[in-house]
């Protein structure tokens, strides 16, 4: 069912920014934005057993009667800042940085037909923290240059810092809904996890501390390099050789928690750990007809 005060979401979107020219052939720009999201959908059980782990439903005769409730909200806040050269003297460069943050309100932990239940409706302020995909820095540089033989060379830098995890426990709500760990909340790892309570409740249950080297990041880095060649036939026509090289340094990238990569449960040896990694390094080999 609805809730009385049910409504649609909204979104107020703001930004601000100032290109300045350096001089003919480069500038640089500076870029704000904000975005505040209100009324989007999250579940509540109208029938919620206390404790919430118990049967002890107040209407024993249904199980779970969920109420769609518009209260999740979300900000994202951002300055972007690019510095670019175009095309002169045979070469051309851009640097691009990010600084943001972005926080939601909601339970990522399991989905129910569709809609997020919140995970704890007695203490609903656990949910609240960073999104799923919140990076705080984020910095692409590319470059190309024309060389003699109508070779042609790119390389890109792209890093990204870590994305944040929860720490959950074994406990589950009589809803389905995994808990946090005590004096935890949503996706406090990769920022201000308290690696204290984790490990009281690994004691609690009788097993030994996670100690801080073994919670892992999945920032991500990554060098890709290109050469190409043209083969002309006339003004129009070409033929392209394109050897492209991704990760040419051999950086493990591990994948992201919200993929799945980062054991977040508690109480496993590998918590805190990542699993999975992206591919260390992959080439390939094109031909492009251009006419």
């Amino acid at each position: 069912m609805l809730a009385d005060n049910f409504r649609n979401p909204t979104a107020e979107n703001y930004s601000v920014g100032v290109t300045q020219k350096i001089n003919a052939d480069m500038s640089v720009h500076i870029d704000g934005v904000y975005t505040h999201s209100s009324g989007d959908r999250i579940k509540y059980d109208l029938n919620l057993p206390i404790p919430i782990t118990s049967n002890n439903r107040p209407l024993p005769q249904y199980g779970f009667v969920d109420q769609d409730r518009s209260i999740l909200s979300s900000d994202y806040k951002a300055m972007f800042a690019r510095f670019e050269k175009r095309l002169s003297h045979n070469y051309t460069y851009l640097v691009s940085y990010t600084l943001a943050k972005a926080d939601d309100v909601g339970s990522r932990a399991t989905n129910n037909g569709g809609f997020f239940h919140v995970t704890d409706q007695l203490h609903p302020e656990l949910d609240e923290g960073p999104s799923d995909t919140d990076r705080r820095h984020s910095l692409v540089a590319s470059g190309t240059g024309i060389l003699p033989w109508d070779l042609t060379l790119g390389a890109v830098w792209t890093y990204r810092s870590a994305a944040p995890f929860s720490a959950y426990s074994t406990v589950f709500s009589t809803d389905g809904q995994r808990q946090y760990v005590p004096g935890t909340s949503r996706n406090q790892g990769n920022r201000d996890l308290n690696l204290a309570a984790v490990n009281a409740y690994r004691a609690a249950n009788g097993l030994g501390p996670v100690p801080e080297s073994q919670i892992e990041s999945d920032r991500f880095s990554s060098v890709d390099v290109r050469l190409a060649k043209a083969i002309r036939f006339n003004d129009r026509n070409k033929l392209e050789v394109i050897f492209q090289v991704f990760n040419v340094l051999g950086t493990d990238n591990l994948n992201a928690p919200f993929s799945g990569g980062q054991v977040t449960t508690a109480t496993s040896s590998s918590f805190g750990q990542i699993l999975t990694a992206k591919n260390r390094q992959q080439a390939e080999l094109a031909v492009r007809f251009v006419w």
